[in-house]
C-alpha cells in the first residue's frame, strides 16, 4: 500500500506527502504537530484503544481533527452475519469472534462505549453519526459475493481449518443464503457504520 500509495502521488505531481508503516498505537506519530488523523475501519483492531487514541490525541495540535468509521455491530451488518449464520449451520458450533473487549471488527460497536473510550483518551466534541448504506448487487454478481464473503471475518477463520468437504459445503451454504436474499433480481444485504468526528 506504501509503494502504491506513493506512486499515485507521484504521478498525480504531489510531492509534500509521505507514506509510512507505523504501529498507531505506541509510535510516535508526531508532537501537536499534525492537523488531522483519518481512518477507514481500521481502529477496531486495536489491543489498547484508549492507549492508541491517546497515543493519536499526542501527534495533533491542539483543536486537531481526529475523524474514522468503524462499524456498528454485527446484526447492523448483514454482509457478515448471513454468510457467518450460513457457516455456522454446516459447523454447527459458533463461528469463533472476539470476546469483549478484544479486538475485531466490532469492538467499537457500541456508540457509548465508544464515546468513552475517546473521553478517555483525551478528545473533546465527539460526534457518532449513523451510516447505513444497504449493499445491493445484481443477482448475476452473486457468486462473486459469495466467494469475497469466504476471504473476512469469521468465515475465513472457519475456512482456514476446514477440510475440503467442509470447505465446500460452507461454500454452498454460503451461496444458498445470499440467493435467499433475492428481490427484484438484487442481493440486498444490510451495512452500517459509525462516523466519527472529535477534537483533540
Amino acid at each position: 500500500m506504501v509503494v502504491a500509495s506513493t506512486a499515485t502521488a507521484a504521478s498525480a505531481g504531489v510531492d509534500n506527502i509521505s507514506f509510512r508503516v507505523a504501529d498507531a498505537q505506541v509510535e510516535r506519530l508526531g508532537d501537536c504537530d499534525v492537523d488531522a488523523v483519518y481512518s477507514r475501519l481500521g481502529v477496531m483492531f486495536f489491543a489498547d484503544p484508549v492507549a492508541a487514541f491517546a497515543n493519536i490525541r499526542g501527534a495533533l495540535r491542539p483543536d486537531g481533527v481526529l475523524a474514522f468509521a468503524c462499524w456498528q455491530s454485527v446484526f447492523d451488518n448483514e454482509w457478515m452475519l448471513v454468510p457467518g449464520g450460513a457457516a455456522m449451520s454446516v459447523t454447527g458450533t459458533p463461528l469463533p469472534m472476539p470476546g469483549p473487549g478484544e479486538p475485531g471488527p466490532f469492538s467499537l460497536a457500541d456508540a457509548d462505549h465508544l464515546a468513552s473510550i475517546l473521553a478517555n483518551a483525551g478528545f473533546q466534541h465527539v460526534e457518532i453519526t449513523s451510516a447505513v448504506h444497504p449493499i445491493s448487487l445484481p443477482e448475476a454478481q452473486l457468486d462473486t459475493l459469495a466467494s469475497s464473503s469466504q476471504q473476512v471475518g469469521a468465515v475465513r477463520e472457519v475456512l482456514k481449518n476446514a477440510d475440503a468437504e467442509t470447505a465446500a459445503r460452507i461454500e454452498a451454504a454460503i451461496r444458498d443464503a445470499l440467493a435467499d436474499r433475492v428481490e427484484g433480481g438484487f442481493v440486498t444485504l444490510s451495512a452500517a457504520a459509525h462516523i466519527v468526528h472529535a477534537r483533540a
